[in-house]
């Protein structure tokens, strides 16, 4: 009988190793996973702060791009009224080019016109008055008739250098 106690005490003291060397590794294996665990605290909070001034700089760039968009927008509408304003310079330009060549070829006109009339006997001139009882526009006005031709009838013509 003390023989079998003896063989299960040493049996005991078999486990009772086993179960020692089982708690050594598993105190190593949960001293590694604390000091891994630790390095991972250590790189998340790296990666808080990492995350933190990546957002700042973020919110400064949505910052700048709103800056931005506003200093374009405000030089957008700059250019298009100095556009505008070049666009009624360049209007108002062509008008009075259009207006003098229509008044040279008006003129034009008239002088060939009298030079081809002149020999068989027919005047021609230009006639500016005032209609001060508004006969011709229902209100006094001065009036231009561009082309009279006479030789015992009179004969008035309009000019027109562009289309209405």
């Amino acid at each position: 009988m003390i023989q079998e106690l003896w063989d299960i005490i040493r049996e005991g003291n078999k486990v009772n190793e086993r179960l020692w060397k089982t708690v050594e590794v598993l105190g190593k294996r949960i001293d590694k996973l604390t000091k891994v665990s630790k390095e991972q605290g250590k790189r998340i909070n790296r990666l808080e702060k990492a995350l933190i001034e990546l957002t700042e700089r973020v919110n400064n760039l949505t910052q700048a791009i709103e800056e931005m968009r506003k200093a374009n927008q405000e030089q957008f509408e700059r250019i298009n009224k100095k556009f505008d304003e070049m666009k009624k310079y360049i209007d108002n330009k062509i008008s009075s080019l259009g207006a003098r060549w229509g008044i040279e070829s008006e003129n034009t006109f008239r002088n060939s016109i009298a030079y081809l009339l002149k020999d068989i006997g027919f005047k021609v001139e230009k006639l500016i008055f005032f209609d001060d009882e508004g006969y011709v526009f229902s209100k006094p006005s001065t009036i231009e008739i561009d082309l009279i031709i006479t030789n015992g009838k009179t004969i008035a013509i309009e000019i027109k250098s562009k289309e209405n």
